[in-house]
């Protein structure tokens, strides 16, 4: 089974507000995700999964139809639930200042959640381990592409390398290390026969390229 994991296009408006579930893709996202398409490799997927949040739905119904590939929407694979005052809100006003100010106060602690009413890392994590194993369930023998979130590929990611069992801050220095663009792609495999993940490459954003060249040739 190839797993090709997705973080979705660029959402509207997300360097100035922060995105909510309902944000959708700004016309440079639409772009990214038709660039998606380019790739060879996505030729041969048999399906795509992809998260409900719109930006992510939208990314993967762009990749879908000009691949003529089948599309499913998957529960779980959403990003990491925030603190309901912060969707949408300026990311220079206060409460984004308090926000990012208790993040990185908080910053190795797993368990930490804004004014305690938001999802913590390690339970986005527990999703990220239950959708491996619904892969590993319903999926085999198959290529997939995954359309998801950052935080939610990056824990995925991590519990492949560390399995659910792992010391906290092993975890946090991996899952803190890994960065991911908008449509960057990460492969992984699962060996049916082993019961063993590999990892093949993180975050690849070649495609990218093709938009830089042709903005150059509008300019």
């Amino acid at each position: 089974m190839f797993i090709f994991l997705v973080r979705h296009a660029e959402g509207s408006g997300s360097r100035e507000k922060w995105q909510t579930p309902n944000t959708p893709l700004s016309d440079t996202g639409v772009k990214q995700s038709e660039n998606l398409t380019i790739l060879s490799r996505f030729k041969k997927i048999d399906i795509i999964l992809s998260s409900k949040w719109k930006r992510a739905l939208e990314t993967a119904k762009i990749v879908s139809e000009i691949l003529r590939k089948p599309l499913e929407q998957v529960n779980g694979i959403q990003e990491r639930e925030q603190y309901s005052e912060i969707y949408g809100a300026d990311r220079k006003n206060d409460i984004s200042k308090r926000y990012n100010d208790e993040n990185i106060k908080n910053y190795n602690d797993l368990d930490w959640k804004f004014e305690n009413n938001e999802e913590s890392i390690r339970e986005v994590s527990v999703r990220a381990f239950n959708f491996k194993n619904s892969l590993t369930t319903n999926y085999l023998n198959k290529s997939i592409v995954v359309v998801s979130h950052e935080m939610f590929i990056r824990c995925f990611i991590t519990n492949i390398l560390l399995g659910e069992k792992y010391d906290d801050k092993v975890f946090n220095k991996i899952y803190r290390s890994l960065q991911l663009m908008n449509t960057g792609v990460s492969l992984l495999e699962f060996n049916e026969n082993r019961k063993t993940w590999k990892v093949w490459y993180i975050n690849d954003f070649s495609h990218l390229g093709r938009m830089k060249t042709e903005n150059k040739q509008v300019a």
